[in-house]
């Protein structure tokens, strides 16, 4: 007696091939890009910082600067008025705002 195997073509790749093949490529995430210049007292300053800690969406924050603009000669002198007078905080960023 013969038996006769029934055999259906596969779509087998070879392995070469399947190695090539990127499996689960993911897409770029989209994104928005906002430049950011805030300016107050420390306080304020900090207060912003905490909020944005606990913003629901994926962020990145980067070029940042905090600081002061380059000091007058007029205001580096302490007395009382100056003093009274703070000089104002600056904080500037590059935001990406991420979608997903």
């Amino acid at each position: 007696t013969t038996t006769k195997k029934n055999t259906k073509p596969t779509d087998k790749k070879s392995e070469s091939e399947t190695k090539s093949t990127p499996q689960n490529v993911e897409k770029p995430l989209k994104t928005e890009h906002y430049l950011y210049y805030l300016e107050g007292d420390f306080n304020n300053i900090f207060d912003f910082l905490k909020q944005v800690e606990s913003f629901p969406y994926p962020i990145k924050i980067t070029k940042l600067f905090f600081g002061t603009e380059e000091p007058n000669t007029e205001t580096t002198t302490i007395n009382k008025q100056t003093f009274n007078n703070r000089e104002k905080l600056q904080l500037k960023f590059h935001l990406t705002l991420y979608f997903h």
